[in-house]
C-alpha cells in the first residue's frame, strides 16, 4: 500500500522547489515543524511520520478533510496521489478568498496578468499571488494570453457539496477583513449596516432566499459601468442566543 503522506510531502516539496530553486529541504522542515533528518527519511520513503507529526503537518499545510484523513489513517484508501492533490487544490481554491478576487480582476479594464500587479491590487504577498495564479490555471479556471487574465468558466459559486471546513475558513477570513476595513478604510469607501430583530424561525429559509436575490441584484448593479476595484459584498443572519454557552 502506497504511503500517501510520504508521497504527498515529496510532491509538495518538489512543487515548492520548482518555484524557487534555492528552496531547501531544511527550509521545508522548519516550515512543517519537523526534524530535517525525519523529513529526509520520509521523502525518501525510508520511514513514515509519527502520528504526532502527521497531525502537525496537516495543520501547518491546512490540508483538506480528505487529504487529512489520508494522512492520519493507519491504512490509506485506494486513492491516487494526483486525485488527492487535485482535491486539495480545489479545497484551497474555495477556502482562500483571493482566488475569487483574482478571477474578478479579469473584468477590470487594463488589468495585468503579472504577479506584482495582482498582489498590489488585492493586497496579498507576491508569493501568494503566484501560487494562486498557478492553481487557477492548473484547474483550468483561468488562462493567460497577451498579459491578460481570461476566465475559462462562468463565475464560481459554492454548492451544498462543498466541505463545511472550507466555507468556515472563507467566512472567518472575510469577517476578519471586514474588521480591518472598519479600522482602516475611510467611511466613503465602505458601508456596514446592522439591525437586531426578533424573528420567527419558520421564516428564515424564505428570508435566506430573499437575501440571495437582493445580493445578486446589487452585485449586478455594481458590476455595470467600468469596474476598477474588487469588493466583498455579503450579508449575515445569525442567532444571538447561546453565545454565553459557546464561550464555556
Amino acid at each position: 500500500m502506497q504511503n500517501y503522506s510520504n508521497a504527498y510531502l515529496k510532491s509538495e516539496f518538489e512543487q515548492r522547489k520548482a518555484k524557487n530553486q534555492s528552496y531547501s529541504l531544511r527550509a521545508f522542515a522548519n516550515y512543517l515543524g519537523v526534524g530535517i533528518a525525519t523529513l529526509s527519511d520520509v521523502i525518501n520513503d525510508k520511514r513514515g511520520l509519527s502520528p504526532k507529526n502527521r497531525k502537525k503537518v496537516c495543520q501547518r499545510l491546512k490540508l483538506s478533510p480528505l487529504v487529512t484523513e489520508q494522512f492520519l489513517a493507519t491504512e490509506s484508501k485506494d486513492l491516487a496521489l494526483d486525485k488527492l492533490v487535485l482535491e486539495d487544490r480545489k479545497f484551497r481554491l474555495i477556502s482562500d478568498w483571493y482566488h475569487y478576487a483574482i478571477l474578478e480582476l479579469s473584468y477590470i479594464k487594463d488589468h495585468k496578468a503579472s504577479v506584482g500587479w495582482i498582489a498590489k491590487k488585492i493586497g496579498i504577498a507576491k508569493t501568494t499571488a503566484k501560487d494562486a495564479l498557478a492553481r487557477l490555471v492548473k484547474l483550468q479556471l483561468l488562462k493567460i494570453e497577451n498579459n491578460c487574465l481570461i476566465q475559462t468558466t462562468p463565475p464560481l459559486k459554492t454548492t451544498d457539496n462543498i466541505p463545511s471546513l472550507a466555507i468556515r475558513k472563507r467566512h472567518q477570513k472575510l469577517m476578519d477583513m471586514a474588521q480591518e476595513s472598519i479600522d482602516h478604510d475611510p467611511i466613503d469607501k465602505r458601508y456596514f449596516y446592522e439591525i437586531t430583530i426578533a424573528v420567527d424561525p419558520d421564516k428564515i429559509e424564505e428570508a435566506e432566499k430573499m437575501m440571495v436575490k437582493s445580493i445578486r441584484r446589487i452585485a449586478k448593479k455594481l458590476e455595470s459601468g467600468r469596474p476598477t476595484e474588487i469588493y466583498s459584498l455579503g450579508t449575515q443572519l445569525f442567532p444571538l442566543n447561546g453565545r454565553q454557552e459557546r464561550k464555556k
